[in-house]
């Protein structure tokens, strides 16, 4: 997945000297997400010591590091509060800068809402500057009910969704892209899933706040798979670090 950042010059720095072991707390088990010796992060097949209260779930995993490194959890932001309605704003802004370079006709977008889906982050309410946020906008196909079995032969109904998902940062009321990624996809209607999607879902499971910096744990789905990714998240933009799945344990 490719970010369009505002910067993507800094490495991640760490004056840490034992090694972090990075896992995801899925409740009945741990998987291992990373590894990080001085300043250079990898793979691994190692997980943390379980905590004593097991929090994870299959849905939603918990992060456990080894050391003393702080992690926040994830907060959702109350839909409609004052901090959602502050953010929610320059989701909007964003989103409509995206959509433009879809190639998708203007006529067909714009009797479509936004759907700003989630907007999450870390800490308690006030004390939070860098968001994550998932919007949307899904054409529905017109024809759906009403087109012939030979018309669907050989032009199949289904949806149109644009997705723009990143990270923007709040500081003296003034609220900037980080770092956006917008991707278009389309769905045959009788193709969907039964459940859950074909399409990638990257969610956040944890922060971890080190004299490293600010790195985002996420946790991407698609159908019945899952991963994990490490995002450095900062003033200067936004970088994928590594992915949990490129080594096999």
């Amino acid at each position: 997945m490719v970010f369009v950042v505002a910067l993507l010059g800094a490495s991640v720095a760490s004056a840490q000297t034992s090694p972090v072991v990075v896992g995801a707390d899925e409740g009945s088990r741990m998987r291992p997400i990373a590894r990080m010796v001085g300043s250079r992060w990898m793979a691994t097949c190692e997980v943390p010591t379980p905590p004593a209260v097991r929090r994870g779930t299959p849905q939603r995993p918990a992060v456990v590091a080894s050391g003393d490194t702080v992690i926040d959890a994830i907060r959702y932001v109350p839909r409609g509060g004052k901090e959602w309605q502050q953010i929610e704003a320059a989701v909007r802004t964003v989103f409509l800068q995206r959509e433009t370079q879809q190639n998708v006709a203007p006529a067909t977008l714009g009797r479509v809402a936004i759907d700003v889906e989630t907007l999450s982050t870390g800490g308690p309410a006030g004390s939070s500057s860098i968001y994550y946020f998932r919007a949307s906008k899904t054409v529905h196909d017109s024809r759906a009910e009403n087109i012939s079995s030979e018309e669907a032969d050989v032009d199949p109904p289904g949806d149109l969704r644009i997705e723009v998902i990143g990270w923007l940062r709040a500081a003296a009321d003034r609220v900037t892209p980080l770092g956006t990624n917008a991707t278009l996809s389309w769905e045959q209607a009788e193709d969907r899933p039964v459940s859950g999607t074909r399409r990638s879902v990257l969610t956040p499971i944890g922060i971890l706040r080190s004299p490293a910096g600010t790195v985002w744990v996420m946790q991407d789905h698609v159908g019945d798979g899952s991963w994990f990714a490490l995002y450095d998240v900062g003033a200067g933009g936004v970088r994928m670090i590594m992915r949990s799945d490129s080594v096999e344990c």
